[in-house]
């Protein structure tokens, strides 16, 4: 599988600290290649199957949040020595929420304090504290050098800065063409249950629906038409599911206020959306004649659904996360301005 190789030429030295093989592969593969990026995944830190299981272990959010986990201090040279970069440009540690440990964040900032921290939430603040271990929000700002949210409420609760989600587009050319359909949603089921069932209610007599709710644990599989799902989809597969829709479906849990990784999807491949996010008319390329707002079920077009007009945001890789490198870039280089 082949995609654009995106180069930047870079100041300083990023490792990111990622949980999954979706993250490394498909999130961030326009870092490929780039000699000052370098990608940690928790998932297969060792090749040997057996030390790779015992450094998930370590570090497992689960296991640290019911009982604590000792002994991981015997991982944090190895991690380390793998931040090391053959150029002396400075480093930087970009850290997505599942990694965060407080063990291991301290004793980089005692041994080594010329290591950049910064952690990226791309999910709120009260979802994560119900799952990570030892996440106390206004203690952050002391533990990291800067905390990167998508979600504004946090970013004003807790003074961290705003990101938005940055991912990699993967070409359509690498995706399975699979039956058309009008209106797909796939998502973790969190609060939103439901409002998912509503809709789908409302519409699937009238338009044909993909619905794949997750984390929701059936007798069937397939429950009044939605398939229902224990563990995610693969990542591949989430996307050649959303292309096959006309309209991609957006629902928002209660505590969230910024956008999805959806309505990026629906700009990256040319979708209509339908969605309850309320900040989507200042979105900067929000457009009427693909994008519509509801609160509820009654409040959804179903003509908007099928009508097949062609779509097209003119999106230009706007939101690769090579664009996070530069933002985080500006945080640290106005920093550095601030410090004489």
């Amino acid at each position: 599988m082949q995609y654009p190789n995106k180069k930047k030429v870079l100041d300083r030295n990023f490792v990111f600290f990622v949980c999954t093989d979706t993250d490394e592969k498909f999130v961030f593969h326009d870092f490929f290649m780039n000699k000052n990026i370098r990608i940690i995944n928790k998932a297969h830190f060792f090749s040997s199957h057996l030390l790779s299981f015992a450094f998930r272990f370590s570090f497992s959010q689960e296991a640290n949040k019911k009982f604590g986990v000792t002994g991981k201090q015997i991982w944090f040279k190895l991690i380390a020595r793998r931040c090391v970069f053959e150029n002396n440009n400075p480093v930087v540690l970009v850290f997505s929420q599942g990694w965060h440990n407080v063990s291991f964040v301290w004793w980089l900032k005692r041994r080594h304090p010329e290591l950049r921290r910064i952690i990226y939430f791309d999910d709120t603040i009260q979802f994560c504290t119900t799952r990570i271990a030892r996440l106390y929000p206004d203690l952050l700002k002391n533990q990291y050098d800067c905390v990167l949210s998508y979600n504004p409420a946090d970013v004003k609760q807790y003074g961290f800065t705003f990101s938005r989600v940055y991912f990699s587009k993967i070409p359509v050319e690498n995706l399975q063409k699979l039956q058309k359909v009008d209106l797909v949603f796939i998502g973790n089921v969190k609060d939103r249950l439901s409002l998912i069932t509503s809709i789908y209610q409302k519409l699937h007599k009238k338009v044909k629906c993909n619905f794949v709710v997750v984390g929701v644990k059936k007798q069937t599989q397939v429950e009044d038409g939605i398939t229902y799902r224990s563990t995610y989809i693969p990542y591949l597969s989430y996307l050649e599911n959303e292309i096959a829709g006309n309209c991609i479906l957006e629902i928002l849990k209660g505590d969230t206020q910024g956008c999805s990784y959806r309505v990026w999807e629906a700009v990256y491949y040319n979708k209509k959306l339908l969605t309850n996010w309320k900040g989507i008319f200042s979105f900067p390329y929000y457009n009427p004649k693909y994008m519509r707002y509801f609160e509820t079920a009654d409040d959804i077009d179903v003509d908007f659904l099928q009508s097949g007009e062609s779509v097209n945001y003119g999106y230009s890789n706007e939101n690769s996360p090579i664009h996070l490198l530069e933002l985080i870039d500006k945080i640290l280089d106005k920093e550095k301005a601030s410090h004489g």
